[in-house]
């Protein structure tokens, strides 16, 4: 039922993808990618080294439109493989885009798919007549496959794979009056979920907000009577403003970061105040306790090991947390609503926590993604630059694909071909 549903989905959409631009728009996260495919089957990057064109990538989603089998393709730069496997690449997109189908990638100069046969065969027939070329024959090869037939492996074996029968003309008939319908039943699916991860998200960042503004009330502004704790203290009150008005604009979970920013240097400035009105120095400039961001700004590095990963790291503690961890004990660990369900600690819930994450250790020149976060889902996700690398999977573990991954290499001239590991392809 869900591969009628994605195909009658997407011939609705034939007539409507109009706007290559709107595919073209670069990716700040894989999970960009992700979304895009959610509506789109074909993602082109205009930085990849291989990028269609646009009419290219035109008639790739009309190939795939009309052709029958749900197939997502993704052509991306370098820089969304990082330090992974095109593999994990093509892993990601299959378990986050959340339909059933094939799925394929080109990163870089390599082309890898969850049909090995239909990858291999097309990049042996097609390396030589360009990408579009290869793209082309294996959406042909995942429907021979799918409809029951078979296409040729370089060995010269025959191959059916585990791609589903071609659906019957007279279910499709059957549907196709209601195919409107449909398509906005999976609309407003994807709204639904989008709203409630916006929801969980802003009501994270409206609890920080709150405790923020009982800091503010904890200190005696009738004491402040020197210049520095005058711009302090008014920096700190535009700060907290500054995160109230941007978690009421928020219209996407992304947007969390700015209001995460405004509190981070909100909290520095009321941790200069109290400094200096306890006769203290002013704290060196750190991040905020990675246990819980309310806490404020940490004081120390401590050895600890983030649930969902192996290894421990050093992680930027407050003076509470940092003596709980000293006496041997587990600190209270901020929890949040997860997208699979009940709480988690913020940094394993979901990719939406990602820019609530990213306003309080990205600022300053810190970047704890490449660190301390190391292994756990955003950390996972937003590390590696542009698309983020380091992810392995959705799972964090590489989980098998359920099927070989076949393809080549393009870039550096045909050596052959091992098309388990991938051949080269040169001279594009």
């Amino acid at each position: 039922m869900r591969r009628v549903l994605t195909l009658l989905f997407a011939v609705v959409l034939a007539g409507l993808v109009a706007s290559p631009a709107a595919a073209l728009v670069p990716a700040t996260t894989i999970d960009d990618v992700v979304v895009s495919l959610q509506t789109d089957p074909v993602y082109n990057d205009p930085k990849a080294q291989n990028a269609l064109t646009a009419a290219q990538a035109d008639e790739l989603r009309s190939q795939i439109s009309t052709g029958g089998s749900a197939i997502f393709i993704a052509v991306l730069p370098e820089a969304a493989r990082s330090s992974n496997s095109t593999e994990d690449v093509v892993r990601y997109l299959q378990q986050n885009v959340g339909e059933p189908g094939t799925y394929a990638a080109i990163v870089g100069n390599q082309f890898r798919s969850t049909s090995q046969s239909a990858a291999t065969n097309a990049f042996q027939t097609q390396q030589g007549n360009g990408v579009y070329a290869v793209l082309s024959q294996f959406v042909t090869n995942v429907e021979t496959i799918d409809s029951g037939g078979t296409v040729t492996t370089p060995s010269g074996s025959q191959s059916t794979e585990s791609g589903s029968a071609l659906v019957p003309l007279l279910v499709l008939g059957g549907l196709a009056a209601g195919a409107g319908g449909l398509v906005l039943v999976g609309k407003r699916r994807r709204d639904k979920a989008n709203a409630m991860s916006l929801a969980a998200v802003k009501s994270t960042v409206d609890e920080d907000i709150t405790a923020f503004g009982e800091s503010l009330d904890s200190v005696d502004s009738s004491a402040i009577n020197t210049e520095e704790n005058r711009a302090d203290w008014m920096a700190a009150l535009d700060q907290y403003d500054k995160a109230k008005r941007s978690s009421e604009a928020m219209k996407t979970p992304a947007e969390a970061a700015t209001v995460t920013e405004a509190l981070d240097e909100g909290r520095f400035r009321v941790a200069c105040v109290q400094a200096r009105l306890s006769g203290e120095p002013v704290p060196d400039r750190r991040p905020p306790c990675f246990f819980d961001a309310r806490h404020g700004l940490s004081v120390k590095d401590v050895q600890y090991t983030p649930a969902g990963t192996a290894q421990p790291r050093d992680v930027p503690a407050c003076a509470a947390c940092s003596a709980v961890i000293e006496d041997g004990l587990d600190p209270d660990v901020r929890l949040v609503a997860a997208s699979s369900g009940g709480r988690q600690p913020y940094w394993q819930a979901g990719p939406e926590y990602s820019g609530y994450a990213s306003g309080y250790y990205r600022g300053n020149g810190m970047d704890l993604f490449s660190t301390v976060l190391v292994g756990t889902m955003l950390g996972n996700m937003m590390m590696g630059g542009m698309y983020g690398g380091g992810w392995g999977g959705a799972d964090g573990g590489g989980s098998d694909f359920g099927g070989d991954f076949g393809g080549g290499d393009f870039g550096g001239g045909f050596g052959g071909g091992d098309f388990g590991g991938g051949g080269d392809f040169g001279g594009w």
